[in-house]
């Protein structure tokens, strides 16, 4: 119960009486949460009454649940005791909001109107009061406020709405193409790895994915690239990557790899780098550990080097309990001391004096002094202490730093690779253990850390510590330079390699052999079909693997071995030795469904951002993408964090409860577009995250957003979504499998799938989903499930499509090898222009005029146009809508 006392006014009717019951849970509140609600300004206005009581009226609250509203709550003055005609009012509008629902479907049907002195409740369709309750009555132990919450709580009006959404869905069972072509077995089936890039991948993963210390610095030393402060000429995407600006470039100094001077100069040392702590900022797989072992193999002067003692621990390999870790981190760093010096026997009596002289000569100084340095008790003192202090690992820690850097006048330098590679809390923890290092031992240490957790948490305990002139930022090169490199490096390997012969397998079972510089052929076709022939495949990749290097780089191993890449595809790579492009449709095929024959959302790189669930009441074939292009709209918004683009979950979901989605599909879709890396997540733990967290849109989620107008990935969709119509699913399955159209990859077949997939989501949107304008205010409504451009895009797609067919007719009239008398009909310094038949044209090059130059034929200077001559088709070049020819030398008929 609150006290009158408290409530002052309409405001506080709403903070201090309304909210609570709303938020509380049972049983003294309804049990909603801050997603389930709309508050005055975000409600639609809408003309109530007749007459000259006509007005405009908009309540205080509604609740909305899986997108409908379901109640409407009316909050008054503490004096103004008139309820009766508030909830008349909020009759009247729940009406007007029924009506905009189709026939027979009213979800508006419960109302609260309320002073905080006393409440009613009533139904939009019974002008009767339901239910009274007075201030004093609101207590866990009256019967009356039970009553109000099993009137207008969240579990019984979500079984209402669940009802309601029930009779909208009807008997319908939707289909999914992919799954009428056959079992699991079919859908799921795999394709075989090719063996050509299989032994490829394998025989030079050490470039493209370094794992010990000597591949890392074989790296550093012949691949490195080197990221510079200024990029003018870069990729949109890649601007995308880069367009943050957050605090982490405003507070660290940027390091350019070109001529990391100030990093340097840092290192010079003296007594003041001691017991302090350089943090490496960086994003995911940006290259910090990679920079640091460049840093030591490469880019630090000799003097330098001499006088530092770099040691590297893996903390990926590091418990996560803070009991054990400190130990743990003790032990390896005593084990590297052991690595680096091999040549020296720890456990030999002459070293362990020499490693612990500082604890021995204590015990000679002190209780030894009392016996002579040769009777049993003064070596039985002293070995009793070498125990000791051989068992104690912080003891000894110490001692090797001391041995072999202190005495030396040497620098220690701790890099604690891999910190980043977990999620914010652990990444927090190993800035403990860092600070931690820092003080107990005579060294500096290097800690890579995301800037992410950085940006986040920069004034918050633990990095509120961080001495800002020994941060430093890094960013990571571009993704095609490194893989250039990387693919450059293994040519140089396979070309000082001795030529071995090796083999790949065809489908019949017969072993095509090939010797093995024909993998350069190989490497040079893949990085050609992926990064030079279309932008569309570049911005896919690098999108993906946003500035994760790491991830870029297996993307392309993958592709290698993919086994969409047949062996007719081999052979003319080896046959052209690498100046060969694979077609388009390979290369789509390869990038949306990896290593499945069939499409499958869960098993691709490139989501299915019309996913949806049959066992869900209404699937929402539509909540992805609500989700990105809610994103979007806010990349360059300040979320609560100050950050650009990083927005509360809890705020995305009430905003696009509005628009018709489920809460509980909302949470479940950003948890899955985490997963794929299409948003990043501010706790950046992808396997579980809550509605407080901040997220923003991935360069992956951009990219996504972007295939909406790509003929490919549209009918790679069709293959995966769930249909109300069985037809529609039933004809995409026929062109699956080839038995309706031209076969599963032809242009018209992915013409006909996009656009039938296209029409039935805009009639589906029209009767499943929520209408935001019976809800929200006019200035609040944002279409984020939009796909008008892609259906326009589509509808070009067809109208050209169905030109096409005169183009087919044409081609099988003029086949390759047919001969023609042709007229010219434009000269250009590149070859003629020319007609034949009624409606053929096409373009003979001027390459193929001096192919004959040495059999006297015609040259291209001796033509004029309006010329006659005869030539032989060639092909039918669609990108031009054009034959190439070349000169005919026989007399065939035309």
């Amino acid at each position: 119960m609150i006290s009158e006392k408290d409530i002052k006014n309409e405001s506080d009717v709403e903070q201090k009486f309304i909210l609570p019951l709303l938020t509380n849970s049972q049983p003294v509140g309804l049990g909603y949460s801050s997603c389930d609600f709309r508050t005055k300004p975000d409600i639609r206005q809408l003309e109530i009454d007749k007459g000259r009581a006509k007005k405009l009226y908009y309540p205080d609250y509604i609740v909305i649940l899986h997108g409908l509203p379901v109640l409407v709550i009316e909050a008054k003055h503490p004096e103004d005791n008139n309820l009766e005609e508030a909830i008349r009012e909020a009759r009247l509008y729940a009406g007007e909001i029924n009506s905009l629902f189709p026939s027979h479907f009213n979800p508006c049907q419960k109302l609260i109107a309320t002073n905080s002195l006393r409440t009613i409740c009533g139904s939009w369709d019974d002008s009767s009061i339901l239910l009274e309750i007075s201030n004093t009555e609101i207590d866990a132990s009256h019967p009356n406020l039970a009553k109000l919450i099993t009137f207008g709580c969240k579990v019984n009006l979500e079984k209402f709405s669940d009802v309601e959404q029930k009779k909208l869905r009807g008997n319908v069972q939707f289909k999914r193409p992919t799954n009428i072509i056959g079992g699991r077995s079919v859908r799921n089936e795999e394709v075989k790895l090719n063996s050509f890039g299989n032994t490829l991948a394998l025989e030079y993963r050490h470039l493209f994915n370094p794992e010990s210390e000597e591949e890392r610095k074989n790296i550093v030393k012949k691949a490195y690239v080197k990221s510079t402060r200024r990029l003018r000429h870069v990729d949109p995407i890649d601007k995308i990557i880069r367009a943050a600006n957050p605090p982490s470039i405003t507070d660290a100094h940027q390091i350019s790899t070109t001529d990391p001077s100030e990093l340097l100069r840092t290192l010079t040392p003296n007594d003041k780098l001691h017991h302090q702590l350089l943090v490496l900022i960086g994003g995911v797989g940006s290259g910090k550990s990679t920079f640091i072992d460049y840093l030591r193999e490469v880019s630090l002067p000799e003097e330098i080097k001499e006088s530092t003692v770099w040691i590297s621990i893996n903390m990926n390999l590091a418990p996560l309990s803070r009991g054990v870790i400190y130990s743990w981190l003790e032990n390896e760093i005593i084990n590297e001391f052991r690595n680096h010096n091999a040549d020296i026997d720890f456990d030999s009596l002459p070293f362990l004096e020499k490693l612990y002289s500082v604890e021995l000569n204590k015990i000679k100084k002190g209780a030894g002094a009392y016996f002579d340095e040769y009777s049993d008790k003064y070596k039985s003192l002293l070995a009793d202490e070498l125990i000791r202090v051989q068992g104690d690992t912080d003891a000894t820690m110490n001692a090797c730093i001391r041995h072999f850097c202190a005495e030396r006048q040497k620098l220690l330098i701790v890099s604690l690779d891999n910190s980043d590679k977990r999620n914010r809390d652990d990444q927090l923890l190993m800035f403990d253990v860092a600070k931690w290092l820092q003080k107990t031992c005579r060294c500096l240490v290097f800690l890579p850390i995301r800037d992410t957790t950085y940006d986040h948490h920069r004034t918050e305990p633990p990095l509120d510590t961080v001495i800002k002139d020994l941060v430093f930022r890094i960013d990571a090169p571009l993704f095609m330079d490194v893989l250039y490199k990387r693919v450059k490096l293994a040519l140089a390997e396979m070309d000082t390699e001795k030529e071995n012969s090796l083999s790949y397998v065809l489908p019949n079972g017969f072993r095509v052999e090939y010797p093995q510089s024909e993998q350069a052929y190989y490497l040079a076709c893949i990085l050609r079909s992926l990064f030079q022939n279309d932008a569309l495949f570049r911005r896919i990749v690098s999108g993906i693997a946003g500035s994760n290097i790491r991830k870029g780089l297996e993307i392309f191993l993958d592709f290698c071995k993919s086994g969409h890449i047949h062996e007719d595809q081999i052979f003319k790579i080896r046959h052209a030795k690498g100046d060969y492009v694979l077609p388009k449709h390979i290369v789509t095929r390869v990038l949306f469904r990896g290593n499945r024959r069939y499409y499958n959302d869960a098993n691709s790189l490139v989501k299915n951002i019309f996913a949806s669930f049959p066992e869900d009441i209404i699937p929402d074939p539509f909540a992805r993408l609500s989700v990105l292009s809610w994103l979007k709209k806010k990349y360059r918004t300040k979320g609560p964090s100050g950050m650009l683009g990083y927005h509360k979950t809890a705020t995305i979901i009430n905003e696009l409860v509005a628009y018709g989605h489920d809460e509980r599909r909302l949470s479940d879709e950003i948890s899955e577009l985490i997963k794929a890396g299409c948003i990043s997540t501010e706790s950046q733990n992808i396997n579980q995250f809550s509605i407080d967290d901040l997220i923003s849109i991935a360069p992956s989620g951009h990219v996504h957003l972007d295939l909406l107008i790509n003929l490919d990935y549209l009918s790679t969709c069709s293959e995966d979504v769930w249909f109300k119509d069985a037809r529609i699913a039933e004809d995409i399955a026929d062109r699956l499998i080839g038995s309706k159209g031209k076969g599963h990859m032809s242009y018209s077949s992915s013409v006909d799938n996009a656009s039938v997939l296209l029409s039935y989501l805009e009639e589906y949107k029209d009767s499943y989903l929520a209408n935001p304008e019976a809800i929200l205010a006019e200035e609040r409504i944002h279409d984020f499930c939009n796909i008008t451009e892609p259906k326009e895009y589509v509808q070009k797609l067809k109208e050209k499509a169905s030109s096409t067919s005169d183009t087919e007719t044409l081609q099988k009239k003029y086949p390759p090898g047919r001969v023609v008398d042709c007229q010219v009909t434009g000269i250009k310094k590149y070859g003629l222009f020319v007609e034949f038949g009624i409606e053929g044209t096409g373009l003979i090059h001027i390459s193929e005029f001096n192919k004959l130059k040495d059999a006297g034929a015609l040259l291209l200077e001796e033509f004029d146009a309006g010329d006659q001559l005869r030539a032989e088709i060639v092909c039918y070049k669609h990108d031009h809508g054009r034959f190439n020819l070349k000169p005919a030398h026989d007399t065939n008929e035309s």
